[in-house]
């Protein structure tokens, strides 16, 4: 169970993780106000998992569409939250 889980979602919840720090380091040096309510991170987060998930395989033929995906960049994206 360990091992499916990481081999299907663990990289998922590190991409949620992942492109909201990176976002926040690219707005801090932009001078603008980071993402750091639950709400702004959940709609970022999904909104890139949208993209990834549904857009993505449209140009991207080894892509595929997984909805529990988008689950856990949610989940990762919430992690960033509780560890900030």
């Amino acid at each position: 169970m360990l091992h499916w889980f990481l081999t299907c979602y663990f990289h998922d919840i590190l991409a949620g993780i992942l492109i909201v720090s990176l976002t926040n380091l690219l707005l801090k040096q932009l001078r603008l106000p980071p993402l750091g309510s639950f709400g702004t991170v959940s709609c970022f987060v999904l909104l890139c998992g949208l993209f990834w998930e549904y857009v993505t395989p449209l140009y991207l033929p080894r892509a595929v569409s997984d909805p529990w995906d988008l689950l856990a960049y949610w989940g990762g994206g919430l992690i960033y939250l509780l560890l900030c």
